[in-house]
């Protein structure tokens, strides 16, 4: 499931499920004990803000909707959502549906539009952060790309290096990117979050080229 403004501007799907966390905390009767939600290291955070803001939890899950799923069993999470336009719902067995996400989001779209607000208007409150698009970049020893990236950055006085599904790196300014293995070819993904939009470009082109360089050392 997509989404897109009136004016053709794509939505992340972690505003999406950024939004859909708070309608599920808002209304859901009193409990005692934390309402679980999960990401992944490709989820923007705005979606655990919101969820930990509204008194909610979220648990990290790896890529890919097995490994979703599982970490949404195994800790009776409520919702998920993955970059990649899936949208997880306990309510449905823990499987994605499409349909049940646009029926939260158009649930919550007529109430705006009776109080004369917009789909964009909606999202607005979201838009905290600006996502680069992922990246793919081929490599023959993926492992090797992974320690080389560490390596480098670390040398740059990260704030944080976190090893959980590939090597996450939040550095001083606030920006903050994940490199990880492609589980289906030898390939590294990344993708960088900012919030400024032209800052995360200039430096996704900073990390991508250093990202082709390393194809060169491996190769050579």
């Amino acid at each position: 499931m997509a989404f897109f403004t009136a004016d053709g501007q794509y939505i992340n799907c972690s505003i999406i499920g950024a939004m859909i966390a708070k309608h599920i905390l808002q209304h859901q009767t009193h409990s005692t004990e934390a309402t679980i939600f999960v990401d992944n290291v490709f989820t923007s955070h705005i979606y655990s803000q919101t969820v930990e803001r509204y008194g909610g939890q979220c648990v990290m899950s790896r890529v890919g909707h097995a490994f979703v799923k599982e970490t949404m069993r195994a800790n009776n999470a409520v919702f998920s959502c993955e970059n990649s336009g899936h949208f997880y719902f306990r309510d449905n067995f823990f499987a994605d549906s499409g349909v049940l996400c646009c029926l939260q989001i158009v649930s919550m779209f007529s109430k705006a539009l009776n109080e004369g607000h917009t789909f964009m208007d909606m999202c607005s409150a979201f838009m905290v952060y600006y996502q680069t698009e992922e990246k793919v970049v081929h490599v023959p020893d993926k492992a090797k790309g992974l320690e080389i990236v560490e390596q480098v950055y670390s040398k740059k006085m990260p704030l944080k290096m976190e090893w959980f599904d590939g090597l996450r790196v939040t550095m001083p300014g606030g920006y903050w990117f994940t490199v990880k293995d492609s589980v289906t070819e030898d390939a590294l993904k990344f993708f960088l979050e900012d919030e400024d939009k032209d800052v995360s470009e200039v430096l996704k082109f900073e990390l991508l080229g250093l990202l082709e360089c390393l194809v060169s050392h491996l190769l050579f």
